[in-house]
């Protein structure tokens, strides 16, 4: 049985999240100023869960590292190893969807 992939509304909170570190690469915080300040300011009104399962969804996949700074809440940053690998993704993204139009 195969696992389930990310529902939509993770995958825009996810793609989002992403967007947001392709223009502040070095962006880190945890899932609640993620969700006020990354997403909120940004128009998206994501719940504290959807942010989670975003989160762990990226991190899981590789996109994003977790560490603590000795609060309980993990920060959340962009893997350095993957950085050039999302800018190209997003920008073959962003292509694709100029073609469709």
């Amino acid at each position: 049985m195969e696992r389930p992939g990310p529902s939509e509304t993770n995958r825009l909170v996810a793609w989002s999240i992403l967007g947001y570190l392709c223009l502040h690469p070095y962006a880190k915080d945890t899932a609640l100023g993620i969700g006020k300040w990354w997403l909120a300011a940004g128009g998206l009104d994501a719940t504290s869960g959807d942010v989670a399962r975003a989160l762990n969804y990226l991190a899981m996949s590789g996109w994003l590292i977790s560490f603590s700074n000795g609060t309980r809440h993990p920060i959340y940053g962009l893997n350095p190893e993957r950085r050039e690998e999302l800018h190209r993704y997003l920008e073959a993204e962003g292509r694709a969807e100029s073609s469709e139009a």
